[in-house]
Order: C-alpha cells, then sequence, then structure tokens
C-alpha cells in the first residue's frame, strides 16, 4: 500500500505532524486547495520557506491525492469523526506508509499501560532493527520524533517521563484500520492479524461489534458463520471512489 517500493519515512526530520495536517484537512477539502491552504498558512509557519518545507514533508506522507484511496479514506473519516478521534486516523493511514513507524509499533503495544516509555528505549530499538545505518544523532533525533508522533496519537502521555495510556477507538477508527488491512490484500480472518487492527488493541468479540456496527452504517458487509468470516468493503470503496471523483 506504500507509495513506492522504496521505504519512506517521515520521522528522521518529522513527526506525524498531527496539528499541521488537522489544519490542512479542516481548511481544503480536496487536492487543489492543499497548496492554497498552504499560502493562506492556515499551519501558522512564519516564513515561506517554512511553509514550503512543511507542505513537502505532509505530501509525502499523506499524498493529498484525490484518486489514492487510502488518502481518500482517510480524508473521508476525517470529516465523519470527532476531533479527538483524529490523529488515530492519521496513525492508520501513517502505519502503512512510514516503514520506522510501523517497525516501532511492537515497542509501544508490548509496554505495559501504566509503564515508562523513554526515548532511550525507542533508541535501542533503532539499533537493533538497523545497526550502524544511522548517526548517533540522527538515531537519537528519530527516536524523539517517534516518541512524539505516538503522544500525538495517544499512546504515550508525559512531558519529561513519557508514560504507556490505554487508548479508546471509535468506530471510524475500527472502520478505518479494517479498510487499510483490506486495502493491503487482507481478507477474512486475516484482517484481524494485520498490524492496523492489532493497533487497535481490541479483543476480537469488541472488534466483531464494531464490525456489525460498521455494516448498519453500510460501510461494509459482514457475515460471520462460526470460524467462517465475510467482510467487503465494496459499498464503502464505491463511496470512496465517488467522493474521490467529485473531489
Amino acid at each position: 500500500m506504500t507509495p513506492s517500493s522504496k521505504p519512506f519515512t517521515i520521522h528522521t526530520a518529522r513527526t506525524l505532524m498531527i496539528a499541521e495536517l488537522s489544519q490542512l484537512l479542516d481548511h481544503a477539502s480536496y487536492d487543489q486547495t492543499y497548496a492554497l491552504a498552504i499560502e493562506n498558512n492556515v499551519t501558522g509557519k512564519r516564513t515561506q520557506a517554512n511553509r514550503q518545507r512543511s507542505y513537502i514533508a505532509l505530501k509525502k506522507l499523506y499524498r493529498f491525492d484525490p484518486t489514492y484511496l487510502p488518502f481518500v479514506a482517510l480524508a473521508y473519516f476525517w470529516s465523519v469523526t470527532e476531533s479527538t478521534s483524529r490523529p488515530f486516523l492519521a496513525f492508520q493511514y501513517a502505519l502503512g506508509h512510514d516503514y520506522l513507524l510501523s517497525e516501532s509499533f511492537p515497542l509501544v503495544a508490548h509496554t505495559p499501560i501504566g509503564s515508562m516509555l523513554s526515548v532511550a528505549r525507542f533508541e535501542a530499538n533503532l539499533s537493533t532493527q538497523h545497526p550502524n545505518l544511522f548517526t548517533p544523532i540522527t538515531q537519537y533525533s528519530i527516536a524523539k520524533n517517534l516518541a512524539s508522533s505516538y503522544k500525538q496519537v495517544g499512546y504515550l502521555t508525559g512531558k519529561v517521563k513519557v508514560f504507556r495510556i490505554p487508548i479508546k477507538p471509535t468506530l471510524p477508527v475500527v472502520i478505518m484500520a479494517f479498510l487499510m488491512a483490506y486495502l493491503n490484500g487482507d481478507r477474512g480472518e486475516f484482517l484481524f492479524q494485520s498490524q492496523w487492527v492489532k493497533a487497535l488493541e481490541q479483543d476480537t468479540e469488541n472488534l466483531h461489534k464494531f464490525l456489525i456496527l460498521g455494516s448498519q452504517k453500510g460501510w461494509l458487509t459482514y457475515q460471520r458463520a462460526g470460524l467462517v468470516i465475510s467482510i467487503s468493503f465494496d459499498p464503502l470503496l464505491q463511496q470512496l471512489s465517488a467522493h474521490g471523483h467529485q473531489n
């Protein structure tokens, strides 16, 4: 589902930039107006150069392409989700587009609720996964950015000491997670094993309840007979395709 075969990450220089993304998505409803939003300085950057750097970084990760279904899904669910849940939508999108974010999630997931998760642990995780790839300065910067991203989303809290906290995904967030896995090619039970759905940190029965609610909204078709699970996003994909073309 990544835009190219080359691994991409924003975290060598930036975080998920939730605040800037929020300002852009709230200001513009389709691709042609995002650049204009930057010109109007909706992200609050002081200089034109800073505005352009922010937009380039955002565009590399989120694309703002009305023909690209993952982004169209992000923009659609953003419009029907309360502001407190929107960072998690961005995280679900980014999980499939930023390899360092994806690789770091098991570290976060395996940290018990209430336990401290330091930047040093993110650094150690990077050293294990990519020995000698980054300079010490870059590695520390990446670790700080990753920790900041998880705080923006809601997995972590704190300033000097950072602690793991529970998340509370809403229905649009859950459906977004399953949709990202579906677009990745997962089907049936394999959807539940995807990184997107695991990131919801919900038990299986609770996930099924969310899917039933999603089907009642017309976002998917859902059937369950014993161990056999059938989930199709054709209704939503048709809606998103129309949404993207209209924009």
